[in-house]
Formats: C-alpha cells, structure tokens, sequence
C-alpha cells in the first residue's frame, strides 16, 4: 500500500518544480552585465522591474565591499536601461 504513495509523491511534485525553474530558464528583468569592486553595470527592462529594484542590487553588490552604489550614467535603449554605478 505504500509503494503507489512512493510513485505519486514525484509525479505530484513535478509541477513544483518546473514552477520553481520558470525564472531561470526564461532569465530575470535585470542582470548585471560587469561587475567589479569599483562597479557595476546592470541592464533592466524597464516594463517589467523599477530603477529602485536595480538600485537595491546595486547596493548589495557594493555594500560586499564595504561601500555605497552611487549611479553614475543612464544608457536608454528600447525597453530596456543600462544603468552603471560606482561604487563609492
């Protein structure tokens, strides 16, 4: 009687899974395109995440090291924005 349960358990989690992979598989709204302890450059699609969700990445990048993310230039492109920080 307990070998089906053994059976369904997997099957029933498989959705969950995949669910949980979605993002990965698809990619994030932002991503950091360098990276360095003086800065860093991250691009965003500006539809889908905020300049304040990319700020927090950046400064938890650079608080690793001790210092604060100040924005340092804006490139705009067509639904999305690349944004370099210095890392002060």
């Amino acid at each position: 009687m307990t070998a089906p349960n053994r059976i369904l358990a997997p099957a029933a989690l498989a959705p969950l899974a995949l669910a949980a992979c979605t993002p990965l598989v698809w990619g994030g709204t932002y991503h950091a395109v360098e990276k360095s302890p003086q800065s860093i450059t991250v691009e965003y699609e500006n539809s889908l995440t905020s300049r304040d969700t990319v700020l927090v990445y950046a400064s938890e990048h650079c608080g690793r090291y001790a210092k604060r993310a100040a924005l340092a230039d804006i490139d705009r492109n067509p639904g999305t924005e690349l944004l370099r920080f210095e890392c002060r």
